[in-house]
């Protein structure tokens, strides 16, 4: 028995591992819908506070077709239009809504009122500050949503120009789509976990609340800052993995290129053979 001997993965590593892929990309793909849809329009300015809900309800509906899409993959039915309009929405709206979830967890976008450390009155109830949150900007009532939206218009044009089938050539591609890859898989992994917390539950109850609830939502972002922190962190493990096994696999499978050696002039299996005739 060689020592060099390897015995295959077992059938639960096999099912470990699919587990996780498929984990990852029900995130991605059906998430990634929900919270596409619900980042965009607040990067649009279509959403915003009094129509919060309205956003809600076509969130979900996007995230639907999304797990019927995911389902059907799985099952092997492919529809040519159905998808380009998910490369539309998981692609463009996924990749601009990715950006735009990050700079809010990192605390880049924020939305306070001018008058954030005064009281507030909020459903007849009033708070003041943020109950002891990170809350970033909070000491100068920062509001840095016309930066971020300009950030996020030239992901937007990055992102249409691949969806249109335009990318640099050469060494130059290899980069744009590394960085395409990390703005989709792994940003867009904690962007739709981040987005897809506030999309469930009504106003001033869903899971993550918004800059229009109790303390601003801070303490609630917190929290989700965590989550989203790990999903990161396991989105980008499985890229790196992903590129690893691709490079294992292109060496294994390299053409062989040793150079056999030739035999000395009039040496060969056909001198051999008259030598031996001669003889």
């Amino acid at each position: 028995f060689p020592l060099t001997h390897r015995s295959s993965p077992s059938a639960m590593t096999s099912l470990l591992a699919a587990f996780a892929e498929n984990s990852a990309t029900f995130l991605l793909e059906v998430f990634g819908g929900a919270g596409a849809m619900w980042g965009f329009s607040e990067f649009m300015g279509i959403r915003f506070g009094v129509n919060n809900n309205d956003w809600r309800i076509s969130s979900t509906l996007v995230g639907m077709l999304c797990l019927l899409r995911w389902i059907a993959l799985r099952m092997g039915r492919v529809s040519e239009k159905g998808e380009v309009l998910a490369a539309l929405v998981l692609q463009v709206f996924g990749g601009v809504g990715a950006a735009w979830g990050m700079l809010e967890m990192v605390g880049l976008r924020t939305g306070y009122p001018d008058n954030c450390q005064q009281p507030q009155v909020l459903d007849g109830n009033t708070f003041t500050g943020i109950a002891s949150a990170w809350g970033p900007g909070f000491s100068s009532c920062r509001n840095t949503y016309p930066e971020s939206r300009v950030f996020c218009s030239f992901v937007g044009l990055w992102m249409v120009l691949r969806f249109a089938g335009y990318s640099p050539a050469g060494a130059g591609g290899r980069v744009e789509a590394s960085m395409a890859t990390f703005l989709l898989e792994v940003c867009g992994g904690a962007g739709a976990l981040w987005g897809v917390a506030e999309v469930a539950g009504p106003g001033g109850h869903s899971l993550r609340l918004g800059w229009g609830d109790k303390h601003f939502g801070q303490p609630s972002f917190d929290f989700w800052r965590i989550c989203c922190a790990v999903t990161f962190v396991l989105c980008w493990l499985r890229v790196l993995l992903r590129s690893r096994v691709a490079v294992v696999q292109k060496e294994v499978t390299k053409p062989c290129t040793a150079s056999v050696p030739v035999p000395p002039e009039g040496r060969g299996p056909a001198a051999d053979s008259e030598m031996t005739t001669q003889v």
